[in-house]
């Protein structure tokens, strides 16, 4: 009689080996990652600070852009993370104007939020757990371009990405 491989073992190998790259490696470690593929054009940050602690977002100021679907930020927003996306994700911020960009957890997993210039970090939240929040507080002194993204493993792949437009007042 032909013995049979029991398939269990190898289920829970790979169930183990999925859950350890969602979980096990989904704080960052803050070290930038090469990104070739996300160009972006020439604004500069400055004064930038990450906050242990956020307090109440009944200052909140964020209008309704330009009908290409662009947030306005003139002083703070709440930006909501889930998986695999951010909301709003699409944000305009006048030039020379410091605004707080405040990050909800409200997904599953652990998020963060990266700005990126032409491929290199310079700004971001910690990478916070579920109902949590940290914030950033930035100043972009040039017009141009950012991109923002999770840098947990895979989120930026999944979609979760966004883009900051700093326009002249």
């Amino acid at each position: 009689m032909k013995k049979l491989l029991n398939p269990y073992p190898l289920l829970t190998a790979v169930t183990l080996a999925c859950a350890g790259l969602l979980y096990g490696c989904a704080e960052s470690n803050g070290q930038d990652t090469q990104d070739t593929a996300d160009p972006v054009g020439a604004a500069q940050a400055q004064d930038v600070q990450a906050k242990d602690s956020v307090g109440s977002e009944a200052g909140q100021q964020a209008k309704a852009g330009s009908t290409d679907g662009f947030v306005r930020v003139e002083d703070s927003l709440t930006i909501q993370a889930s998986e695999f996306k951010y909301e709003p994700n699409k944000l305009e911020i006048p030039v020379d104007t410091e605004v707080t960009l405040v990050l909800k957890n409200e997904g599953t997993l652990a998020h963060n939020l990266h700005i990126r210039k032409d491929g290199d970090a310079k700004n971001q939240t910690k990478t916070i757990q579920t109902d949590a929040k940290d914030s950033l507080t930035v100043k972009f002194t040039e017009t141009g371009t950012y991109r923002f993204r999770c840098e947990v493993a895979g989120h930026k792949e999944a979609g979760m990405t966004g883009v900051i437009r700093v326009v002249d007042e």
